[in-house]
Formats: C-alpha cells, structure tokens, sequence
C-alpha cells in the first residue's frame, strides 16, 4: 500500500472515531438533559448522522453507591444491531446519579 493510501484510510479511521465520539457525547447528554437513570435492559438503537449509520448501545452497571450507576455507551458503524463478536468503534463509560 502507498503512503497516500494509508494516509487516507487512517484520516477516514479517525474521523469515523471523532463522529462515533460526538453520538456517544450526545447520547450521554441527552440521558442528563431528560434526568433520565437508565433503564433496566441494554437498548440498541440505530441512528443516522453525518451520512453513515450508527449503532448506540446502552448497559449500566450498579455501583456500590446508592443511586449511582455506571453507564457505558459502545457505538458501532453500520445498521446491524451488533452480536458479541462486533468491534465497537467508540465506548463512553459515565455515572449517572439517580434524582429523586
């Protein structure tokens, strides 16, 4: 492979992670805006931005704090909702703290 090929495939590589980046940042966002303490199930979502498809995933874990969980955001590229074996292009991992 050229240097100009690998150049152009590494931009695209990272501008798929800077994009994947900004869903996450959105979603994690949107969860405070709304006060929302997540749920009680992982909740794949597909959605549409910059022209590409994206996968959102969403789990918690409880955290020996009362009212406090760990939320950890994957997004994957593409439509599919992912299996076990799909790399994630971007995890955001946050606390979410429950509001009374």
């Amino acid at each position: 492979m050229y240097r100009g090929q690998m150049s152009i495939k590494n931009t695209d590589r990272i501008k798929r992670k800077v994009l994947a980046a900004q869903i996450a940042d959105n979603y994690i966002i949107n969860l405070h805006i709304r006060d929302k303490y997540s749920g009680a199930a992982t909740y794949p979502q597909v959605q549409n931005y910059a022209g590409h498809e994206w996968v959102i995933k969403e789990s918690f874990e409880e955290t020996n704090r009362p009212n406090i969980r760990k939320i950890t955001i994957e997004v994957f590229e593409g439509s599919k909702l992912p299996d076990a074996n799909t790399p994630n292009i971007y995890v955001l991992d946050t606390y979410l703290r429950k509001v009374k």
